[in-house]
């Protein structure tokens, strides 16, 4: 563009100016100048008439522009009203936590209308009658209505490829505003409440990663903000080539942990759907907007920014200061919400005295509403119920809870054991015995104790149980669990794990054509109730659950245990879909137990000191041993406890797959795969036996996998060191210890 004059330079610089000033207005929240670059359609300010018509000519008719002082936001024949915002305006709403999930404002987010996405056959869904109008924030850009068992995916994407380019790498948060009428009626909460769910696909139109939205709100609820995070690959295929690369290196500073990723949550799984998602075949981001059950939904003003270190409150900052709740709607949602995305440790657990949902649960009539509720829906019985306990006793304890009333923890257990099968002990879920159901009351209100450990001391866990009390009929519930155990297809004979169908009708097992004999969700739970059960019943009974739980061990070994250590999620579909399970699955064997027994027999070896050390040569190894291992022990020590940090040598026969490893190495090896595969770690999964044990293992721990003779030296904290050699089977069975002589030879 030319300027013939200087009054029109300076008209032009104002122009500039002005349009700078708004810009940095509703971006100084938190998006910045390489935002706006990334983004085909940048939010700046109105000039005069005639920029406005160049502007029209060249831009979307959606092309969000802030004026009115800022607060207001125009896309295209629509306005947006952030009340809050501008100087006169401060202080119209106190809390907003009532209004947005964890607090967080969409006033720095990109506005995106859906009139830009859908095609005519969509229309229908946009609702033209229907407004957004709350205390904090009015939009008349018509949001999509679903009535129930709807579902909704725009033809077009809401970021393109070009766009996509440019936030490799990245993370974005999506805000998007929802109300609901009558949802979710006679469903559980997990399948009843409206969702939102992402979908990433390459320029291959290949689906990289789904984004399903972890809030559930349903029944009658007003507008909300709810936001959901989405991670872009670095290595996302779009057209936008190395220069886009680039682009995406200079953006920010890369991507930052989500709230959700905070509380252990995955937000990047897929997550099961009854049939296949037809997705649009270019490649892009795209939203399916779902109302699952009854009812109606209504979806509004969606908007999305960079999430970033600087926009990003840490955990603590996102618990509601007058609820002390982390769910995302404190006000309407139900309890499992709140249990489901952890407890503050800074803040009273004042949703406790009840929401617009629920009644106060500190009061015995509160309860008992409460629980007569929870019965009719999983989503409940598995992810709050089993919760109550421990939640009254340390809340209790650490004056987190409002006061309960007297008999509350009686009314409590009394309830949980009237659910029970008087046949097999377990609790009932949908009317049928269920392992997961068993395994979450059993972990959490009966367990006054760790699991008893060779050579380790149980800590008490009394805020696990009531009144410190374990479980009753434990000998009923070994034998059902064991009863429904699955047998190996290829070998009637062989025991395999459990899968969702344990304790239902054996037909509808024979109608699955997948024909699973093992899953990691039944398997595990299965096995944490067999160990808690194991110290309480007797010698036979013990001997049939170790039996159990080795089978089930060999049997993942074969089939969902990778050689690289990764895992698959059950026998039949040979796929990485996630972490959950596996690391509490092996946590509850005795895999990694240092315990002797008669079938390992004993090494032939031959040993001799090299200085303090000792080099130690494995002559003709037994077949069913994986490995010989080194201790050095004090001299006073007593050998037949052989601690994980004491090892110092491992020999190791050659491997053919990670079950010929000794078992030390293959737990090393798959804890390593699943940090690297999917960030999870035994101690976020809660397994604690597991987890000592690689942290006791020394990483500079001496393995000889290229011959069979090590060379160890004498740890600098002992001075008085005497060697032990063991074999190990797979299964971590030993040989009776052996102490290295002067000259050892046999």
């Amino acid at each position: 563009m030319k300027f013939t004059n200087l009054k029109q330079l300076m008209l032009a610089l104002l122009i500039v100016c002005v349009s700078f000033v708004f810009t940095e207005r509703l971006h100084g929240q938190g998006l910045d100048d390489d935002f706006l670059k990334a983004l085909a359609r940048p939010v700046e300010a109105r000039g005069d008439a005639d920029e406005k018509k160049a502007e029209e000519q060249t831009s979307s008719k959606f092309e969000p522009y802030r004026t009115g002082g800022g607060h207001l936001i125009e896309i295209g024949p629509y306005r947006i009203d952030n009340l809050w915002q501008g100087q006169e305006r401060k202080g119209v709403v106190a809390d907003d936590w009532r209004y947005f999930m964890h607090g967080m404002k969409d006033a720095a987010a990109y506005p995106l209308a859906w009139d830009e996405f859908i095609n005519e056959d969509q229309e229908k869904f946009l609702d033209k009658e229907t407004a957004l109008q709350t205390p904090v924030k009015i939009s008349n850009v018509p949001p999509i209505v679903l009535k129930g068992g709807e579902s909704l995916i725009p033809t077009k994407p809401l970021l393109k490829l070009n766009t996509l380019a440019s936030f490799r790498g990245a993370t974005l948060r999506f805000y998007i505003w929802i109300k609901g009428e009558g949802t979710g009626a006679r469903t559980s909460l997990w399948e009843g409440a409206p969702q939102v769910c992402f979908y990433l696909k390459d320029s291959q139109g290949s689906v990289v990663g789904s984004y399903p939205s972890v809030f559930c709100t349903r029944g009658t609820f007003p507008w909300f903000c709810y936001q959901i995070v989405v991670d872009v690959p670095y290595t996302l295929a779009t057209s936008g080539g190395i220069g886009a690369i680039e682009s995406a290196e200079a953006i920010e500073d890369g991507p930052v942990v989500s709230w959700a990723d905070m509380i252990g949550l995955r937000t990047d799984e897929k997550e099961p759907e009854d049939g296949e998602i037809v997705l649009p075949s270019a490649g892009g981001l795209y939203v399916q907007l779902k109302n699952p059950a009854t009812g109606k939904a209504w979806f509004s003003t969606i908007s999305f920014e960079k999430a970033t270190q600087k926009n990003t409150p840490v955990k603590d900052a996102l618990v509601d200061p007058v609820t002390g709740s982390l769910a995302p709607n404190a006000d309407h949602d139900e309890l499992p919400m709140h249990i489901f995305f952890g407890l503050a440790d800074l803040r009273k657990w004042n949703f406790l005295k009840g929401n617009a949902v629920f009644g106060d649960l500190t009061r015995i009539d509160g309860l008992k509403a409460y629980l007569n509720k929870a019965v009719g829906d999983w989503s409940h019985m598995l992810h709050a119920v089993p919760y109550l306990v421990q939640i009254y006793n340390v809340g209790t304890q650490q004056n987190q809870t409002p006061e309960f009333e007297k008999g509350w923890l009686e009314t409590l257990g009394a309830w949980l054991e009237s659910m029970r099968s008087k046949s097999t002990g377990l609790w009932k879920l949908n009317g049928r015995d269920s392992l997961e159901l068993t395994e979450a009351i059993v972990s959490n209100c009966y367990a006054p104790a760790d699991i008893p450990r060779p050579g380790e001391v149980a800590n008490q866990t009394d805020w696990l149980s009531i009144g410190g009390k374990p479980v009753t009929n434990a000998a009923a519930m070994a034998e059902a669990v064991l009863g429904a155990q699955e047998h190996d297809p290829k070998d009637a004979g062989v025991l395999a794990g459990w899968t969702r169908y344990a304790f239902q009708p054996r037909d509808l097992k024979a109608s699955d054509p997948k024909q699973m004999a093992f899953e990691f969700c039944s398997t595990n739970a299965a096995m944490a109730i067999l160990a808690e059960c194991m110290p309480l019943v007797d010698d036979t009974m013990k001997r049939r659950i170790a039996a159990s739980m080795k089978a089930a061990w060999e049997y993942a070994m074969r089939t969902v245990f990778r050689n690289d250590g990764c895992w698959y999620q059950n026998d039949a579909v040979q796929q990485l879909d996630g972490p959950a399970f596996a690391l509490d699955f092996l946590n509850s064997t005795q895999w990694l137990e240092p315990r002797v027994a008669t079938t390992v027999a004993k090494p032939n070896v031959k040993a001799e000191f090299v200085g303090e050390g000792v080099r130690v040569t494995w002559a003709e190894p037994a077949d069913n041993a994986v490995s010989l291992r080194i201790y050095a022990l004090d001299k006073d020590s007593d050998a037949s406890i052989l601690p994980t940090d004491r090892v110092v040598g491992i020999i190791q026969k050659p491997a053919k797959g990670i079950k010929g490893l000794d078992p030390l190495l293959a737990a090393k090896q798959i804890c390593e795969a699943g940090k690297e595969t999917w960030g999870m770690t035994p101690e976020k999964a809660g397994a604690d036996y597991l987890a000592k044990a690689m942290k006791d293992l020394n990483p500079r721990v001496k393995v000889s996998k290229n011959s069979l003779d090590i060379q160890v030296s004498k740890p600098e904290a002992l001075s008085d060191v005497v060697f032990w050699i063991v074999a190990v089977q797979p299964y971590g069975e030993m040989s009776k210890p052996m102490e290295v002589a002067e000259k050892t030879e046999e």
